[in-house]
């Protein structure tokens, strides 16, 4: 049976533009319950055959347990983008960050200060936190925690006030946390 290219979804057209003669698609089952789509095209003349699909259910339960590791192995990479970043779920993907290891950047932090932070995983075998350390993020932290207290909903320290294209205008010295000096606050 033809289909009417017009009246079906893009796909269709587009793998007919490519050549495609058939299009096959069956549930894959992985092992923890999940199921997965798999979708099998031809480039042959008269479509895929009876003994094409027969093969293709016979050997659905091998393909999907052949497929859930690549499914699992994206679905970390997906989750590790989200919550982390390209560069460190790349770095974490290919086991160059394990637990207790920390690598060391010069960064700038938002509000705070320009300077070397480490990140990595941090913690024991049974905890990890990813995280980032160093003094701008301290300073970063404490500031914003003075954030309410003088009424401005986002600091900056000098560091960040003296380009010359920020705005901010000065709002005195304030102690913070650890700091043995006074800093000079600025706000927008």
């Amino acid at each position: 049976m033809a289909l009417d290219l017009s009246r079906e979804h893009d796909a269709y057209a587009e793998l007919a533009a490519d050549g495609a003669t058939d299009f096959f698609a069956m549930a894959l089952e992985h092992g923890d319950g999940s199921v997965q789509g798999s979708s099998l095209t031809t480039h042959h003349p008269d479509g895929f055959s009876d003994a094409d699909i027969q093969a293709f259910e016979v050997t659905r339960h091998a393909l999907a347990a052949a497929m859930e590791p690549i499914a699992m192995r994206e679905s970390q990479q997906r989750l590790l983008r989200t919550y982390l970043g390209d560069g460190p779920a790349v770095e974490i993907g290919d086991g160059h960050i394990k637990s207790g290891e920390n690598t060391s950047v010069s960064a700038a932090i938002l509000s705070a200060d320009f300077g070397p932070v480490t990140f990595g995983n941090i913690g024991s075998p049974d905890r990890l936190d990813y995280t980032v350390f160093g003094p701008p993020v301290n300073m970063a932290s404490r500031v914003q925690a003075l954030s309410k207290g003088v009424n401005h909903p986002a600091l900056f320290t000098s560091a960040l006030a003296q380009n010359p294209q920020a705005n901010t205008s000065s709002i005195g010295h304030h102690d913070i946390r650890g700091v043995a000096d006074p800093v000079e606050l600025f706000r927008l």
